[in-house]
This record gives C-alpha cells, sequence and structure tokens, in this order.
C-alpha cells in the first residue's frame, strides 16, 4: 500500500456470471462452483480485512477501481484494465 505508482482495482461480478464461468472452466455443477466461489472469498474477505486499515472488502473506497466484468467479459475487462493503467502512467 505505500508503493509509489501503486494501482488497486476490485473485479467483481453477479454471482451467476461467476458460477458459469467457473462451472464451464472446471467443468464441474454450478452448484460445485458456487461453493468453490463463497470459500475462496470469504478468505479473500478476511485476508483484506487483516491486511487494510479502516477498509472493507468490495466497498468502491478502498480501490482506484473497479470493474464488474460481466459488463465486458473477461478478455475486454482486462484489455479495460491495461488502458486505465497506461492512463496512470
Amino acid at each position: 500500500r505505500d508503493e509509489p505508482g501503486l494501482i488497486t482495482c476490485f473485479l467483481h461480478a453477479p454471482i451467476e456470471f461467476r458460477r458459469a464461468q467457473i462451472s464451464a472452466r472446471e467443468h464441474i455443477s454450478e452448484e460445485e462452483a458456487e461453493k468453490i466461489i463463497l470459500k475462496i472469498e470469504s478468505k479473500r474477505k478476511e485476508f483484506y480485512e487483516f491486511y487494510t486499515t479502516f477498509k472493507q472488502w468490495g466497498h468502491s473506497t478502498g480501490y482506484d477501481i473497479c470493474i464488474d466484468v460481466s459488463k465486458f467479459g473477461i478478455e475486454k475487462s482486462a484489455e479495460f484494465l491495461l488502458n486505465y493503467i497506461e492512463l496512470r502512467k
């Protein structure tokens, strides 16, 4: 957090989008995918809130940019983020 030029981003999407993506990628049911999502998300939230001061996981005030990946898809969201980073240089 004290690095000069650090850019913080939060990528998010509705649970339905994430379930479908993981289900297709891992060849598992959407129910299994959701269990994985919830488990990993819980660990990320715990890690984030432990190592940041007075910030809440997923709240926009804790990040430079937040992107809903379901709006553009994964590839276009990555492209969008790279463009953002270039503009910040």
